[in-house]
């Protein structure tokens, strides 16, 4: 009846639900709402789900209520049933991030038994979230997504101080003194009382505000400190609508006060604090109004004229008071005055408003006398302070009728007072006007007579003065009636301005009079209160009255204990020394949850008093009441976390015993500080002579620890150090497996001993707990059958532990009856039961806690039991329900089953079919095969693998491919392929015959997509499992190193003809591939990969949708291609048949990439790198044109984004057509995302290369002007800003004048490279300067380098060295001059060094780099911060903060001098890796994702690398401990030279003698301490010291893949927040540092002693080895993927010499000159070949290019350069053409031309040419495409097309013979492949490419060719870590790279 109107009904209800009048309403009306959402939401769940954004926050509010119990329980339950009717189900964590943590809270604080049971009920509604899911909602970790696009980070907001715990404000803030740290926590903990909702609007909140004033008051200037911790929140809760009056005028009051004490430092908070006054001041309430008025005072007395700015928002409220003022008594009126009397100088613009409205007070009739005199007095003292001239009638005259009113009335002592004000107003006035006043002193004397006035004396005298024209000063002094006139405003005007604040109804002249008294007796009193603080804040520690309070002599109940605990925190912030935390006292007696957290602070503030024998006293008082607490966990806890508090300070630790820790968090469950407590435990033990049995028992508590923690891994490793102790074997090895969760060996382990033992009842337990994990529940039943009786006699014990509680199984039992009502009594006792357990474990953690709530969610399902028997239109919902929760639900086996299990009361296993075929991939992952098996055998109905069991059903086809898999990985490979070969036929002949007849696999039904699916699913793993066994070592990657007699030892089985019989004769294509090839033939690894192309073809043409077999069908290709051209060497008489197979193969490879990017929805970097390198490689053939053509415009424009950089390199290619294509591509993403393009298309400007790419540069250049010409002009200049910024012109001249040095200087005396380095500088000062800066540097030094230069020139005519001499005096004194001056700069401002970007505004397009995203709003630039900080190291790069659009800020490091192209590629090639870590099911919970930062390249030598925040580089760690621990900070290495002081010149084992001597100068444990020492908890350390070791193995084993060197301390940061490491500095890849010429690196990465100790307890082995060896696992596993990232980036024709020489510092310039060349030109003979041609087609667009040969084709050479130079690589010279200094893209614009063809050139001007100006490409005329570049004149933004360009190009060739000639020489040239090719390089790059490869197929420690001769991961890691570690390589490294630990300088 009521479905119909549920939409309108919520539509109703909610508003009212939400209505704010509801918050003060009463609990009844609130109830009923919710009662009646609950109720509707049960029966209309369809138009609840419309609302869930609206339900849910309204709820979470209503659950915060404290003040009403009925609301939280009505809400809980309410909750609940929208949950559990909507099906929104595990997204509330993701939507509403507090929801889990809410929920959590009250089942630790909620009182009420039945609210924590609806709690509970709520939370198995949602679901039990997996932990780790829940660390993505809370972006503690990377999401699992699309981890490939690296962002910019932006600044992170350091949290208030009112946010951290005790032990975050111990260890995040540097303290100077404790008291400090006292206050701080004090008022953390007040702040945080203060912030709660339900502590306001009660006395308690008075109280909060008292303390805090308390504090505040004793501490006085020391506040200041602390305003960040309290002002904003109590701000926020003055602000709170819900306050009440009372309560809010008290706090402002009181924060007038606190104005008052702390004065100026509140200018911060004064935004904040007017808008709170201008927000209440509209109160009716004159006592609000009376408190904002005091605060008003109190602020303008504290700042002054700082508070002119808020006066247009304060002032409106003053005249509105003053104007409308309804109190009787006119209380508001004199407040409003007062302030107006504080105005001071501030009112000067408002006189014209103020000065009316205080006549109109004045001459009112309704004014009481006393107001108006403080009126009269306040007119005086804007008089004193301002000019009132303009206003003087105004006031004169009301003035003077108001008199005449009041002398009429009875003379009373406010009638006198009024009229002696009013004669010193007049009396003022007649001063500051002079003469002026004049005009007034008929009238106003004449009311003096007439009104008898007697105060008229002084203003008769100076009228008399005036009249006479006499100068008032010169009497002054002599007359002192006249000199009292000018006191009297003096006065006013001090107390308004500068004098102490006095608050009453009105201002008393006397008052004023008396002000100097007042005064001193201010200061007087302030003293005096100062000498009470002081006593207060020195009070001594009672120590007598402490002691009494531990005694523990009569403690004996659970009540006792907590008395006990409660009265000696009540003690202890009584008696504590600090003030600070004695202002709690009262608050700790009211409230006993405050003395909590106020416990460890004063207990620390008390111990540092105590004496030595009551520190001992006490110690054993706290060791006694661990041990005897048993009952009591809050003693333990109290205890335990005091404990770990104080091992926080710097100071000793708390002296407790060890062993008691470790014991008692084991038994309260907080195991991350048992983890602690027993690794100490454990290195006391190994340090000492220990005692075997204690050793064996704290191992089995190590592993039973990590267990709980869910460290498998560090539990093996600890269970691996065992046995390297016990020599002589373990004892009780099976129930150390059954910890560590391995059932199959521990079960094994049983079985043995019971043979040997066969009546011990603990063997037989054991057995039965591995049977019941392993679900053989037909043996668990024999065998307790067997064994029952003999266990009930000899442990009860025992038994206890098998049977559980049996309330659970009851309320089952009752459901199977139907007994719904007594079951439903069985799960509220079973929720009772869990309520005490999620208590203790939700204060730990979620992880903790996960556990019971799959309890919870068990629960809940049970219940869900009973409603899908009763309710049958309900029955989709909760099915759909428990699907979601499973998924959410960590992937456990024991969980999975269990909910599975529930779910069968109702459900048998063919209904849950999907979910059962993802628990067997779930129980297969997990090694539990036995569970597989029973899990397909429930769904079969039969056990498959039974003798004589019946042939597979075809209907049950998903069961018959999860059955394969399970022979699969069982290591029944043969029989898996059978059964999957004949699955397939089956599959195959029904799809066909449905095809043919209609019929398919259901009756009279065509195939659907999910059987299509299938189908090509199978066809696809048969392919897999048939290259895995048939070549097992070339398997997808390793093919290109496989050889043919490695192939023919894989010998193909002879039922391979059975396997691929399944297939069609059509469907045997791999392509144009057919088998009867003879190269095919006699290859067995092509032969293999035919067969394998076969099936996969067969899969796509299945299902042409299926993503990975297309994927899987390129790579395929592409490999057996790799191998045809590495490995196969064909006879003359196969080179046809060899072409033919290499086409074919390009075309599958490329046919298949293209398909698999088509349908690929996320990004795939490796397709797209490979396809791009087919594309170039055979992009001219026909087939692959058609191929691209047909595909290319498919491809989601996003896919490119990653590969931007990679296109552009190599956008000159020879190929016009496959060019053409490239470009066409770039244009388009160009115009979807011109904010990802322009920095990369900068770049590639600036990167230099041929004419053609600077021709392709430009023509993309100019299509995106004619879209985003804004964007591209910002971006252009920020560019060039950038570079300006990052060298300076001093700096530049220092190093360049120190280079040259070195070559006049040295040995060589090579004057010609002096000349090569110092030239391009010298040309730099011939332009003129455009910043400040630069202008100064030329003012000082121009003409002395002007001298230089013509002193060289005039060597190069003469020759004469005595001109060179003369030279080098002057730059030998330039030098000396800049080495002053160039360290001395530490910040650069922008307005000085770069004004354009200082004013070109906030209002960007240009969006901040690095920052954009696909489908995300763009973060655009909104101002560059005005100063850059310098870094003080060589290269001094800069701090550069870009402002956002979001508000927040992003720094980077601007860096000049180096070349970051490297960093980005490796950038790139760690995303590949993140996402291969996040979509593997074992890596992905670990969180071992790289991290990464930003990379901008600028230039060849300048780029942006993104700041990562909160991190520190391990030098600067080590270096700050050692200094705060006063140790010596290379105290290794001092102590090997002490030992050798020539350790250089010793040999290798004497080297490693006097290492290793090093190394026991300390422990080396630096690192693991400050780890400890900055982890606020033991829960935190845990997360993040494990963070630190999978981190730290995933980047060794990652850097060695990449060869990655120069790991020095430096290069080395780690994450405060969370312990990962983070690899900076990239410039030594591919393992060029271990091939240096002096001190070549000798291991494969840094594992150094104090890594080791950062890491376990049992060092390397346990977590790191094991994440060692699952990381290379999975790069082995996709090598393929790698390969292809490195192949891009060795083979990247930008990034080559880096293979040449890996030094890209511009100090080596001279090294770098005489052995660096450019890498030919690849069109280099092309363009010389063509040159004659384009000349003479277009003589305009030929001169505008510039002339030149291969070595130096498109640059014009500047004016005094050498020819040589050109040959060479002068990094100064560089750094200059692609600065702004020799024109920029402003400029080029103004200079480009259009030549007669039509062609867009830019006019060269000196080196400018090298970047703007490019020729047309060889063999496209000026005339081809549509008439030049796209953008220009004549042309509608097209683009270039390269078929119309060869038709343009052979009409044109015919222009002159010679220039046809030319023509078709090139183009023989071209067609014959005729390019230079640079061997070294190429050479290099085979090598690196081979090392890699052989580093991912395990062959990297051997030398032979034998493809076969690998090692597998796990001996690989371990020969890696071995060489790692070895002393002998450690000590042969260079000092700077610290193996033994730091030095004093790197």
């Amino acid at each position: 009846f009521v479905q119909p109107y549920g939409k309108s009904l919520f539509a109703a209800l909610l508003p009212r639900l939400d209505s704010p009048q509801l918050e003060n309403s009463s609990s009844p009306l609130t109830v009923a709402l919710l009662q009646c959402v609950g109720e509707l939401a049960r029966i209309c769940p369809a138009p609840l789900r419309d609302h869930i954004d609206t339900i849910y926050p309204m709820l979470l509010g209503l659950l915060s209520d404290q003040q009403s119990p009925d609301k939280r329980e009505k809400a809980i339950w309410a909750l609940g049933h929208v949950v559990s009717s909507s099906g929104f189900l595990v997204r509330p964590y993701e939507r509403f991030p507090d929801l889990l943590n809410t929920l959590l809270t009250m089942m630790r604080t909620e009182h009420s038994k039945a609210i924590r049971r609806q709690v509970l009920r709520v939370i198995g509604c949602i679901g039990a979230l997996d932990p780790f899911t829940l660390k993505i909602y809370l972006n503690e970790v990377d999401a699992v997504g699309d981890t490939q696009y690296i962002l910019s980070l932006h600044e992170v907001e350091e949290r208030s101080e009112v946010d951290l715990t005790q032990n975050e404000l111990l260890v995040s803030v540097n303290w100077a003194t404790f008291n400090e740290f006292y206050a701080a926590c004090a008022f953390s903990v007040l702040m945080g009382l203060l912030r709660d909702p339900g502590n306001q609007n009660s006395s308690l909140t008075n109280n909060i505000v008292a303390a805090i004033m308390f504090m505040f008051s004793s501490l006085q200037s020391q506040a200041t400190k602390y305003l960040n911790q309290v002002v904003p929140l109590y701000l926020d809760v003055v602000g709170q609508k819900s306050l009440s009056s009372d309560i809010r005028r008290y706090m402002i009051s009181q924060l007038a006060e606190m104005v008052n004490i702390v004065k100026l430092h509140i200018k911060p908070f004064m935004p904040q604090i007017v808008k709170l006054m201008h927000e209440f001041w509209s109160e009716e309430d004159s006592e609000i109004l009376i408190s904002l008025i005091e605060l008003l005072v109190s602020c303008l007395y504290a700042c002054g004229t700082c508070f002119r700015e808020y006066l247009p928002v304060v002032l409106p409220n003053l005249l509105n008071v003053l104007n409308n003022d309804s109190c009787e008594d006119k209380r508001l009126t004199t407040q409003v005055l007062d302030a107006v009397q504080q105005l001071g100088p501030n009112a000067e613009e408002y006189l014209h408003v103020l000065v009316p409205a205080i006549v109109k007070i004045v001459v009112s009739d309704h004014t009481p006398l006393s107001i108006k005199t403080t009126a009269v007095e306040t007119l005086s003292i804007l008089n004193h302070n301002f000019d009132l001239g303009p206003y003087a009638s105004r006031i004169v005259l009301p003035t003077l009728k108001m008199v005449q009113k009041v002398a009429v009335q009875p003379a009373t002592q406010d009638q006198r007072d009024l009229l002696t004000a009013v004669m010193d107003l007049f009396s003022s006035m007649f001063l500051q006007l002079g003469t002026k006043f004049m005009t007034f002193y008929p009238i106003v004397d004449r009311v003096i007579r007439r009104c008898k006035i007697q105060q008229h004396q002084r203003f008769d005298l100076i009228a008399n003065k005036v009249s006479k024209n006499t100068v008032l000063s010169d009497f002054f002094a002599s007359d002192p009636a006249l000199l009292r006139v000018t006191e009297i405003g003096g006065r006013l005007s001090s107390a308004s301005t500068g004098g102490r604040l006095h608050h009453s109804t009105s201002r008393r002249r006397d008052k004023l009079v008396g002000s100097a008294a007042n005064a001193a007796g201010a200061a007087a009193s302030s003293t005096a209160n100062a000498a009470a603080v002081s006593a207060q804040q020195n009070q001594k520690l009672q120590s007598l009255v402490l002691q009494r309070s531990w005694q523990i002599s009569s403690v004996v109940s659970k009540d006792d204990w907590h008395q006990w605990l409660r009265n000696l925190t009540e003690t202890l912030i009584r008696e504590s020394p600090s003030v600070s935390i004695r202002a709690c006292r009262l608050l700790a007696q009211a409230n006993p949850a405050i003395g909590k957290q106020l416990f460890n602070a004063a207990f620390v503030s008390c111990w540092s008093e105590l004496p030595d024998s009551l520190q001992d006293e006490l110690i054993q008082v706290l060791e006694q009441a661990l041990s005897a607490s048993k009952d009591v966990p809050e003693i333990s806890q109290t205890i335990l976390n005091l404990s770990e508090f104080m091992d926080h300070r710097d100071s000793s630790p708390l002296p407790l015993s060890v062993k008691l820790l470790a014991d008692k968090a084991i038994k309260t469950r907080v195991y991350a500080k048992a983890l602690y407590y027993k690794e100490t435990e454990f290195r006391d033990c190994v340090q000492s002579k220990f005692d075997p049995s204690n050793y064996s028992d704290i191992l089995e508590s190590l592993i039973s620890i990590n267990n709980k923690l869910g460290m498998v891994e560090s539990a093996e490793g600890v269970l691996q150090n065992a046995a390297s102790y016990f020599k002589d074997g373990l004892r009780n090895q099976e129930f150390w497996f059954e910890k560590l969760q391995d059932w199959t060996k521990a079960l094994m382990l049983y079985e043995r001993n019971i043979d040997q033992h066969p009546n011990t009842a603990k063997l037989v337990v054991g057995r039965l707990r591995c049977l019941e994990a392993l679900g053989e529940w037909t043996e668990l039943e024999a065998t307790a059958t067997e064994k029952w009786s003999f266990l009930c006699e000899n442990t009860d014990q025992e038994r206890d532990k098998i049977l559980t509680t049996p309330i659970f199984f009851n309320a089952v039992y009752a459901i199977h009856l139907g007994v719904f009502d007594e079951a439903r009594c069985f799960l509220d006792r079973s929720r009772d039961i869990l309520d005490a357990d999620i208590a203790n474990a939700a204060s730990d953690s979620y992880m903790r806690s996960y556990s019971i709530c799959v309890s919870a969610q068990t629960l809940t399902e049970l219940e869900e039991v009973m409603e899908y028997r009763l309710e049958t239109d309900r029955r989709p919902l909760i099915r759909e329900c428990w699907s979601k929760r499973l998924e959410s639900c960590d992937k456990q086996v024991e969980d999975w089953w269990r909910l599975l299990q529930v779910r069968s009361l109702v459900l048998n296993p063919v209904e849950q079919m999907h979910d059962y075929l993802k628990f067997a991939s779930l129980c297969r992952k997990n090694s539990r095969t036995s569970f597989s098996l029973r899990v397909i055998a429930s769904l079969m109905g039969f056990n498959p693998a039974a003798p004589g069991a019946k042939p597979l059903d075809p209907a049950m086809a998903e069961v018959s491919l999860a059955y394969a898999k399970h022979l699969w990985f069982s290591g029944q490979k043969a029989e898996a392929t059978n059964r999957l070969t004949q699955l397939i036929r089956q599959l195959v002949a029904h799809q066909d015959s449905a095809g043919q007849s209609g019929g398919g696999m259901t009756a009279n039904s065509p195939p659907t997509v999910g059987e299509r699916r299938l189908l090509a699913k199978s066809f696809l793993k048969l392919a897999n499992w048939y290259l895995e066994t048939r070549v097992p070592d070339a398997a997808l990657g390793g093919g290109a190193a496989s050889s043919g007699g490695g192939q023919q030892q894989s010998a193909l089985n002879s039922d391979d003809d059975q396997i691929f019989s399944c297939l069609p004769p059509e469907q045997w294509r791999g392509g144009l591939v057919q088998p009867s090839s003879p190269i095919v033939a006699d290859s067995p690894y092509l032969y293999c990969m035919h067969r394998c192309l076969g099936l996969v073809s067969a899969a796509t043409d299945r299902d042409a949708e299926l993503r990975k077999a297309w994927a899987r069908f390129g790579l395929m290709s592409y490999e057996s291609l790799l191998h045809l051209k590495t490995e196969i060497r064909p006879e003359p008489e196969a080179r046809t048949d060899y072409h033919r197979l290499v086409a074919a193969y390009s075309l599958n490879a490329v046919r298949g990439f293209v398909k698999s990017l088509c349908l690929c929805t996320g990004n795939s970097l490796q397709d797209s790198l490979r396809l791009i390198n087919l594309l170039f490689e055979f992009g001219a053939e026909d087939q692959i044109v058609q191929a691209v053509n047909d595909g290319l415009h498919r491809i989601r424009l996003e896919n490119w984004l990653l590969v931007i950089q990679q296109m552009l390199a190599r956008i000159d290619s020879p190929r016009d057509m496959v060019n053409a294509e490239i470009v066409n591509i770039l244009v388009e993403v160009g115009k979807a995302h011109p904010q990802a393009m322009i920095n990369p298309l900068i770049l590639a400007f600036k990167s230099g290369g041929t004419q053609r790419r600077r021709w392709n540069c430009n023509k993309i250049l100019y299509n995106m002007e004619s879209h985003s010409a804004r964007l591209v002009s910002e971006g252009f200049m920020l560019n060039e800003e950038l570079i300006r910024l990052a060298i300076t012109w001093a700096e530049m001249w220092y190093e360049s004048i120190e280079e040259a040095s070195r070559a006049f200087f040295g040995e060589t005396k090579d004057i010609r490279l002096m000349l090569q380095i110092l030239q391009p500088l010298h040309e730099l000062m011939t332009k003129p300067p455009e910043t400040l800066q630069e202008t100064a540097f030329h003012q000082e030094y121009a003409r002395e380098l002007q001298e230089c230069l013509e002193l060289c020139a005039k060597y190069q005519r003469c020759r004469h060295m005595q001109e060179l001499n003369v030279a080098w005096d002057i730059y030998y004194n330039i030098f000396r001059r800049l080495g002053k001056q160039v360290p001395a700069v530490q910040t650069l401002e922008l307005s000085y060094s770069a004004p354009r970007l200082a004013n070109y505004g906030t209002d960007w397009e240009l969006a901040v780099p690095g920052t954009y995203l696909p489908r995300k709003p763009v973060i655009s630039v909104a101002g560059i911060k005005p100063t850059l900080k310098l870094i003080n190291s060589k290269q001094k790069p800069r701090i550069l903060t870009v402002n956002g659009s979001d508000g927040h800020g992003y720094t980077f490091l601007l860096k000049g001098h180096e070349d970051i192209r490297q960093d980005e590629r490796v950038m790139q090639l760690f995303g590949l890796t993140n996402s291969l870590l996040m979509s593997n099911i074992r890596t992905v919970r670990c969180n071992l994702t790289i991290q990464r930062m930003s990379i901008i390249p600028l230039s060849t030598n300048t780029g942006l690398i993104g700041w990562v925040p909160n991190s520190d580089t391990l030098h600067t760690l080590i270096r700050d401990y050692r200094e705060k621990k006063k140790i010596r900070l290379n105290l290794e290495h001092w102590t090997m030279l002490k030992m050798a002081p020539e350790f250089d010149k010793l040999t290798i084992a004497q080297k490693t003698e006097v290492f290793e001597y090093g190394l026991t100068s300390c422990e080396g444990d630096d690192l693991a301490k400050i780890i400890w020492d900055r982890s606020p908890t033991a829960e935190l350390w845990f997360e993040r010291r494990t963070n630190y070791i999978r981190s730290l193995a995933t980047m060794s084993m990652v850097g060695y893949i990449l060869g990655l060197g120069d790991r020095h301390p430096s290069n080395i940061m780690l994450n405060r927040d969370t312990g990962k490491i983070v690899h900076i500095d990239f410039g030594d890849c591919f393992e060029v540092a271990m091939h240096r010429e002096k001190f070549p690196e000798q291991v494969p990465f840094r594992l150094t002693r104090m890594l080791i100790k950062a890491l376990e307890v049992t060092g390397i082995e346990g977590c790191f080895r094991q994440t060692c060896i699952l990381v290379m696992n999975l790069l082995r596993e996709n090598k393929d993927s790698i390969m292809a990232v490195l192949e891009a980036f060795v083979y990247d024709p930008l990034l080559q010499w880096i293979l040449l020489d890996h030094k890209r510092e511009f100090g080596d310039a001279k090294k770098t000159m005489q052995n660096f060349r450019r890498p030919a030109d690849p069109m280099a003979a092309v363009a010389d070949a063509a040159a004659a041609a384009v000349a003479a087609a277009d003589p305009q667009a030929a001169g505008a290019a510039g002339g030149g040969g291969a070595g130096n084709a498109g640059i014009q050479q500047a004016p005094g350069v050498d020819a040589a130079d050109m040959e060479g690589y002068n990094p100064w010279r560089h750094h200059l053409v692609n600065g702004p200094w020799f024109g920029n893209y402003e400029e080029s614009k103004q200079l480009r031309k259009r030549s007669r063809s039509g062609v867009v050139y830019v006019e060269k001007s000196g080196i400018f040419g090298l970047i703007f100006s490019a020729r047309p490409p060889p063999f496209q005329s000026a005339t081809t495409a549509t008439g030049g570049y796209p953008g220009g004149p004549g042309n509608n933004g097209g683009v270039l097309n390269a078929d119309s360009s060869e038709r343009s190009s052979r009409q044109n060739s015919g222009a002159t013979s010679a220039a046809a000639s030319a023509a078709a020489a090139a183009a023989a040239a071209a067609a014959a492949g005729a390019v230079v090719v640079s061997k070294p390089i190429n050479s290099k790059a085979t090598d690196v490419i081979g090392r890699v490869r052989k580093k991912l197929t395990g062959q990297d420690f051997n030398d032979s060719t034998d493809s076969r001769d690998f090692v597998n991961t796990i001996r690989q890691v371990d020969m890696l870590l071995a060489n790692a570690t070895s002393n002998q390589n450690l000590c042969q490294m260079y000092i700077g790279w610290c193996p033994f630990c730091i030095v004093q300088e790197l």
